[in-house]
């Protein structure tokens, strides 16, 4: 389904754990998408926040594009997801504690603290 590109939201967290842009990457996504179009639609949820696909919308943007290819995702657990989806990403140590330490506290909110995780 396409979406207009003004109602497309990168998820706060994003910016969080990934903490920088490699501008080399994204100029050569650039031309990709220039010359063979947006080959994987981003990855939204309902509300139009970006799960996957952050550099892609990045790239559209700067290419002046108004309307994108979107696939709606409903997953369990956004920032699993947002993990999940970065997983081939090429990351610096500092990004791989920060997806740990998400994760962490993802697993956290699941199963408790204490005696109520040993539980779970």
């Amino acid at each position: 389904m396409k979406r207009k590109v003004v109602e497309l939201r990168p998820h706060p967290d994003n910016a969080r754990i990934y903490t920088g842009t490699n501008a080399g990457a994204d100029d050569e996504l650039k031309q990709s998408i220039e010359r063979d179009g947006l080959l994987e639609p981003i990855g939204i949820t309902s509300n139009g926040l970006v799960l996957s696909g952050h550099r892609r919308l990045r790239v559209v943007m700067a290419l002046g594009w108004t309307e994108v290819e979107c696939r709606v995702l409903r997953p369990t657990n956004e920032i699993v997801a947002l993990i999940s989806f970065n997983k081939h990403r090429t990351k610096t140590p500092v990004e791989i504690v920060a997806e740990a330490n998400y994760l962490a506290r993802e697993i956290q909110k699941q199963v408790g603290r204490g005696r109520n995780a040993a539980t779970k």
